[in-house]
Parts: C-alpha cells; sequence; structure tokens
C-alpha cells in the first residue's frame, strides 16, 4: 500500500503497511491514503471520530473491491452513531461515505471500498459474485443489462461478525456528476436513489433501501436516505434511475394466506409501457417454479394500477410466490420472491410455547405419532435458519429449539413425517 502525505496528520499509527493498525485517530489534514493491491486500512477505534476530515480536506482512495477500510465498529447499542467514511476518486473528486448505526449484537465490524470505471457499461465490472444487473436474475434481453440506469460506481458496505447486524437509520452518498453523465448513460440526476445486491436471492429488486425515498442535493452532489433494518443489509450498494436498473412500474407485490385454504394475490404498478400481462407462479423450494394464473395487463399507464387474484389450491406448508410481468415484445422480468405459510390439515396437532418467545419455544404434538420427524425453521424470507431430527417420542413430549441468537421478528416452523400431512404454524422471536 502507498500512502501519499502531504500534510496529513495520523495520530497514534503504528505502522504503515500493507495493513495499517490503530488503537487511535485518523485524522485528515489535507492529504490522501491510496490503498491498493488489496491492502486494508484497519481502524481499530469503535469512536466516530475515529476517521475525521479536517477543513484542509484530504480522505481514502480506494478504486478496487478488495482495497478495504476495515473499521471495527462493534455494536452501537441503543445509540444512533453517525460514521463517515471520506473516500474519494481522486485528489480532486471526493465521495464521502456517511451511515447512522443503531442496535446490533456482536464483536463486528465493517469493511469499506468503493470503485468505478472510465466505462458507462457496469456489468463490465461487476462486483465479485454479483451474478445479474437486470435487478430479477433475469437473463432475457433488454433486461440483462441496465448499465445506462445506473451511476459508474459500486459501494462495498459489507458487515461482519455480527451475530445481529445493526441497521441503518440513514445512508448518504457522495457522487461525481462525471459517473452518472459519461458514455450512453441516460440517467437523470434528480430521479436517482439507492438500490443493494441481495445475492441469497440474486436480485436488486427484492428490497428497496430507505422505501424507495431519497433526497438529491445537486449542489453538493449527496444523495441521502432512510433507514434499512438489519436484515436487508448486503455488501454491495449501487445509485440507479427510479426507472432502472431494477424498473420500478412494480411499487408491491404481496401474497397472504386466508382461511388457511387460498393465497390472496395482490400487486400494484405505479406505470406501464408496452404491458402485456401478469404470471403468478409458485414453487415449494424457490427453485422450481410452475404456473398459477395470468392476468391482462394495462399496456400503457402512467397513473396507479392495483391488481388481486386468488390462488385456490396452494401448497401446505412454506411455499413461495413470484410475479412475471410480461410485455408484447415478448421481453419479461420478475418481482421479489414471497414466502407463504399454509398449515397442513391432519389428526395430528402440534403446538408451540411460549410463542412469542425470547429464547426457547417447545415443541409439542398431539395424536397418534408414528416414525421419525424432520423440523425445519425459516425466517421471512424462507432461509433455512436451523434444522432438528426427532423421534415421535421426543414430539409427544416436548421439542426444545433455541431462537435466542436469531433477530427479533417472525419465523415459521415445518414438520415434516413419512406419515403425516406436514405441520407448519408461525414464531414470533421477540
Amino acid at each position: 500500500m502507498r500512502v501519499f502525505i502531504q500534510s496529513l496528520l495520523l495520530l497514534a499509527i503504528l505502522s504503515v503497511a500493507k495493513t495499517v493498525h490503530s488503537q487511535a485517530r485518523i485524522v485528515f489534514n489535507g492529504a490522501y491514503i491510496h490503498i491498493e493491491n488489496g491492502a486494508q486500512v484497519v481502524v481499530d477505534n469503535s469512536n466516530s471520530n475515529a476517521v475525521t476530515r479536517l477543513a484542509a480536506g484530504g480522505h481514502f482512495i480506494s478504486e478496487n473491491e478488495d482495497n478495504i477500510v476495515k473499521w471495527n465498529l462493534g455494536s452501537p447499542g441503543g445509540s444512533s452513531i453517525t460514521y463517515a467514511v471520506p473516500f474519494g476518486r481522486t485528489a480532486a473528486d471526493y465521495i464521502p461515505l456517511t451511515i447512522t448505526m443503531r442496535n446490533g449484537t456482536g464483536d463486528g465490524y465493517f469493511e469499506f471500498a468503493t470503485y468505478g470505471r472510465p466505462d458507462w457499461e457496469n456489468v463490465n465490472y461487476l462486483p465479485t459474485g454479483v451474478t445479474n444487473f437486470s435487478g430479477f436474475g433475469d437473463s432475457v434481453a433488454p433486461f440483462d443489462n441496465n448499465s445506462r440506469y445506473t451511476i459508474d460506481r459500486f459501494w462495498r458496505i459489507a458487515a461482519r461478525n455480527y451475530t445481529q447486524n445493526p441497521d441503518f437509520q440513514d445512508m448518504e452518498f457522495g457522487y461525481i456528476d462525471q459517473e452518472w453523465q459519461q458514455g450512453l448513460n441516460v440517467m437523470q440526476e434528480n430521479r436517482m436513489w439507492v438500490q443493494r445486491y441481495n445475492p441469497v436471492l440474486d436480485s436488486w429488486y427484492d428490497y428497496i433501501p430507505g422505501d424507495g425515498i431519497a433526497t438529491v442535493d445537486n449542489i453538493a452532489n449527496r444523495l441521502g436516505i432512510g433507514a434499512v433494518p438489519d436484515d436487508e443489509i448486503f455488501d454491495w450498494w449501487t445509485l440507479v434511475d427510479q426507472i432502472s436498473p431494477l424498473p420500478v412500474t412494480l411499487l408491491s407485490f404481496t401474497a397472504e394466506p386466508e382461511n388457511n385454504d387460498k393465497v390472496l394475490l395482490n400487486w400494484e404498478t405505479t406505470s406501464e409501457q408496452n404491458s402485456e400481462a401478469f404470471i403468478v407462479e409458485r414453487s415449494r423450494d424457490a427453485v422450481n417454479w410452475e404456473y398459477v394464473l395470468t392476468k391482462k395487463a394495462a399496456g400503457n399507464s402512467n397513473s396507479p394500477i392495483q391488481y388481486n387474484d386468488i390462488d385456490y389450491a396452494p401448497y401446505s406448508g412454506l411455499s413461495y410466490y413470484r410475479l412475471k410481468m410480461l410485455d408484447f415484445g415478448g421481453a419479461y422480468e420478475y418481482s421479489r420472491i414471497v414466502p407463504v405459510f399454509i398449515e397442513a390439515d391432519g389428526a395430528v396437532a402440534t403446538m408451540a410455547f411460549p410463542n412469542p418467545t425470547t429464547d426457547i419455544v417447545f415443541l409439542q404434538a398431539k395424536g397418534d405419532l408414528k416414525g421419525d420427524f424432520y423440523i425445519a425453521v425459516f425466517d421471512v424470507k424462507g432461509r433455512l435458519m436451523l434444522t432438528r431430527n426427532v423421534t415421535s417420542q421426543d414430539l409427544l413430549g416436548s421439542v426444545p429449539l433455541s431462537l435466542g441468537k436469531y433477530a427479533q421478528g417472525t419465523y415459521f416452523v415445518q414438520i415434516q413425517g413419512r406419515e403425516m400431512p406436514t405441520q407448519a404454524f408461525k414464531l414470533i422471536k421477540l
């Protein structure tokens, strides 16, 4: 790593080498730290002023996904603490990243980095692990490359070593005009907002940070958004035009069980262009999908439209729904994936207590149980959290499940046995 010193004040820096460790502060006073060749600057001080930029300026220059500022922030607790990471593209271009955090558990840290390229086409330099730039994991043209609607820069904001991530109260990104104007970009500055990539769902569009509301200061070149919960924090972020890379004509899509025998489907679009139809699909595993129904689309609209329908034959237990949006040219996009839970009918009844719980929940069954059983617990996104293999005698007694290390929220339990229908219900972790 090369450190170019002009009038940079480094208080109690132990070394300037491949990795820089500090128990005190890094104070920029007119100079720049170039992080290169996969190096890290490690800041061991969790105070918000551990990295400070004085009026004379200066900042970190990363410009590669592996040139990292590793800041050992720990857990902010119940207080909201604001951390500013002074990044810049060059000595002249200052693009700070500012995040206000709260809560979190574990002795964790964040890895911060940012990079761009002199090329408008982001698909040529996607971060490692990002497999699509369509927003929906779909490779059918023209939705496989939405680089024109995206600023030519990515930000790494990676939480590590937390048992529960802190949540973000707000975020602010500095940006450079050239990077949203260059090449074939067709972005509009006043329509920029933030999106992040979910590697679990291979999607940019399963969640809109800050509820899609952004404040753009086109004088200072700053974009700010509101709260982002802990379970929506993933590694890679960028700034996009509101119409792409994840076309935002779809405002919402929900699938809700009713009376334990059908699923109510609702979605709303804010605008439509050349839209032919909406196709609802469902899946047992979020991998293999089957057709449910088709709803005719409006075609073209610039005002909100609400749609609804019903799946009268849903799966028992945990399943998944998604919306396929088809236009007249044959191109299509997918919505985010929505998990749905339907309790199964059967002679065996299973109960969970206490529910809600702060830690241990006990499962107990009544009825004619035979054989062995498989217990699985999923979060609201359908991610598998824990499993247990038990016998019928275990269930007729009680089976403890520990949720203490998991975040507060709703979880789904499935109990599967060879000789009984799948039992399924919700757990609430306080």
